[in-house]
This record gives structure tokens, sequence and C-alpha cells, in this order.
């Protein structure tokens, strides 16, 4: 009962990880640019 309560827990990470890396290389190689008339002044 542990072991598999620690390979959902393992699973759970993995699937995790992978969502943040996914998204986040698809951010990087999408690049994407924000127009002037969008941008906030204060920011």
């Amino acid at each position: 009962m542990k072991r598999r309560v620690l390979r959902v827990v393992a699973a759970g990470i993995a699937g995790l990880a992978s969502l943040f890396v996914l998204t986040g290389s698809l951010y990087y190689f999408n690049n994407p640019k924000i127009p002037a008339e969008l941008r906030r002044k204060d920011a």
C-alpha cells in the first residue's frame, strides 16, 4: 500500500514538472512580443 502511494505521488510530481517545462519551453520558443499600445505604463 505504501509503495502504491509513493508511485502516485511520484507520478503527480512528474506530471506537474512536465507541465511547467512544456509551458515554459513553449513560451520561450514563441517569445511573444507585446505591442507598445497594449503595454501598461506603470509596469
